[in-house]
């Protein structure tokens, strides 16, 4: 819009003045214009999108200069080539794909024919409900075409994107960004009074829209498109928004949109995604200092621990672990697992609380720690965690091996540090065992052990299963015991720590207590996060940074 100004002026300067015997108005106006934007673009912070239009207009500008009369697709590869040119890991970012693929969608779908000038003999009225018609055509062509990478990048789309489009987009180009920016450039007595009105029309768009985002059904969540699927989707938009006629080619637009509306099909009944019966996915995040550990069985969820905050900035539930619920379709925790009040593994329980819906919580948190209010706020049931407690889920044993809870709960609270009271879970299936620790110490340990020579049937059955430890207090010194080592007889053990934390966790000690024993130690420092996957006697392991 403000290279259009800029071009209009430039033109209209030009002429006026002797310099048009030298350069034609066209070409000198259209340098004016790509400077406007370029200035422009530096004020808005030259993002992405910003990039992408300053170069289509340096393009255009160019075509006008050699006399070469540029097909849009010429243009838009340029810009595309320019951007990636100066930043090659801008395709990481999601307003690279957004900004490109909206603006080829446009292009491909208003074919040169329906974007020719109305005819002037028209009436008003009839050219107006063209252009409504062609505004509406093209808002439908962005909200469908944007749907896979929507998706891909932020696990949800909008369903009132559309209408809110249609109401900002004209405000904010006609209204916010002209007196804004004449409150930039005017002297300050009439450029206050231009910015203070670009704040009022824009303080009455928010109070619009923001009942509009607050709608129970404004975003539908759905989760991370991968591989065929994508592409599949991809093929779907193509055939929905060809140009041409609509109403002679509905029956394959339709099919078009079904085929990219088929992401939203839960993930449970895509073929190679879905869990089957007695087998698990164990998912351990790259967190920092503390223990975030998701466990997914045919049709349930178990959270183990919500990871630290970070300087009260960081809280990993809005960083890390709901983004990947969302990205991965679960709409819903089973049983959060709190291994013990620990700063550490409760920092994004409020937050998740706040905005995700657990169903049950269980640990071993004081009865008059802060966090029982919070579980109160929110009405989700809490339980302790006790040892002996057992449950099955899909084919899948859970067995809580530590703490043993006596009748004065609070006493023994207080008597007894938090770390040995951590909570002890055991994931068994058919062939593999998970156990996720929490923090438990050498006293914690001792328990565990003397608790498996007493029960010498889990102990033969444990023995006979392909496990994985989860390092007792990060690998910490005061635990990861030789008896404990040797009682469990690990195959695999993994720790969650900080990189260079102050506590120099996994202590080299342990880790070398660990391979001594030729078992293989697996610290999210070195690896980023860990998926681990049972399928039939087979225990598959990625890793993600």
């Amino acid at each position: 819009m403000l290279a259009t100004l800029g071009v209009s002026l430039g033109c209209w300067i030009w002429k006026m003045s002797r310099w048009i015997y030298w350069v034609p108005a066209q070409l000198a106006s259209s340098v004016i214009g790509f400077l406007v934007a370029l200035m422009y673009s530096c004020l808005a912070g030259f993002q992405i999108p910003a990039q992408r239009t300053t170069f289509m207009v340096g393009a255009k500008t160019l075509g006008l200069w050699s006399g070469r009369k540029l097909h849009p697709f010429d243009v838009w590869f340029w810009a595309l080539l320019l951007v990636m040119f100066i930043n090659p890991w801008a395709i990481f970012s999601p307003g690279f794909w957004l900004s490109f693929g909206a603006v080829s969608a446009i292009l491909y779908a208003m074919s040169n024919e329906q974007i020719t000038a109305h005819d002037v003999d028209l009436l008003f009225i009839q050219k107006l409900q063209i252009s409504i018609q062609d505004a509406v055509r093209v808002q439908a062509v962005v909200t469908i075409s944007l749907i896979p990478f929507t998706l891909y990048w932020f696990y949800q789309i909008s369903l009132v994107s559309p209408l809110a489009n249609a109401i900002a987009i004209p405000v904010v180009s006609f209204l916010v960004t002209p007196c804004a920016m004449l409150g930039a450039f005017l002297p300050f007595f009439l450029g206050d009074l231009f910015l203070w009105i670009s704040h009022f029309i824009f303080q009455g768009l928010v109070l619009v829209l923001d009942p509009m985002a607050k709608l129970e059904w404004a975003v539908i969540d759905g989760a991370m498109p991968l591989g065929l699927h994508l592409w599949v989707a991809l093929v779907g938009v193509v055939i929905c928004i060809r140009p041409g006629n609509i109403y002679s080619s509905w029956k394959s637009r339709v099919c078009g949109l079904m085929l990219c509306l088929s992401l939203f099909i839960p993930v449970n009944h895509i073929p190679g995604r879905k869990i089957q019966h007695g087998e698990f996915e164990m998912t351990i995040w790259d967190i920092g200092q503390g223990n975030a550990v998701l466990i997914q069985t045919q049709s349930h969820q178990l959270l183990f621990d919500t990871g630290p905050l970070s300087f009260g900035k960081f809280d990993p539930a809005e960083k890390v672990i709901i983004p990947h619920l969302r990205a991965k379709g679960i709409r819903h925790i089973d049983r959060l697992v709190i291994s013990h009040q620990d700063s550490d593994h409760i920092g994004g329980v409020h937050y998740l609380l706040a905005n995700y819906r657990v169903n049950q919580l269980y640990g071993s948190i004081p009865g008059k720690h802060p966090l029982q209010y919070l579980f109160q706020k929110y009405q989700v049931p809490f339980e302790y965690c006790r040892e002996g407690d057992s449950w099955e889920w899909d084919g899948i044993e859970l067995r809580v091996w530590h703490p043993h809870l006596e009748e004065d709960l609070h006493r023994q609270f207080a008597m007894i540090k938090p770390n040995e009271m951590s909570c002890v879970l055991e994931i068994r299936n058919q062939h593999h065992s998970i156990w996720l620790t929490g923090d438990i110490e050498k006293r914690g340990e001792a328990l565990i052990v003397q608790r498996l020579k007493d029960d010498t049937h889990q102990h033969h059955d444990i023995l006979g299963h392909q496990l994985v430890l989860m390092a007792p207090h990060h690998g910490s010194r005061t635990s990861s015991t030789r008896e404990f080592i040797e009682a469990l007889d690990p195959q695999y053990v993994f720790s969650q720590t900080g990189f260079k934390n102050r506590y120099q966790h996994p202590h080299t000690e342990v880790v070398d207590r660990y391979l001594q024993k030729n078992i293989t130690f697996l610290d999210t420092v070195n690896t980023g996060a860990q998926i681990w996957r049972s399928q039939g006697q087979q225990l598959h392991r990625t890793t993600w940074r």
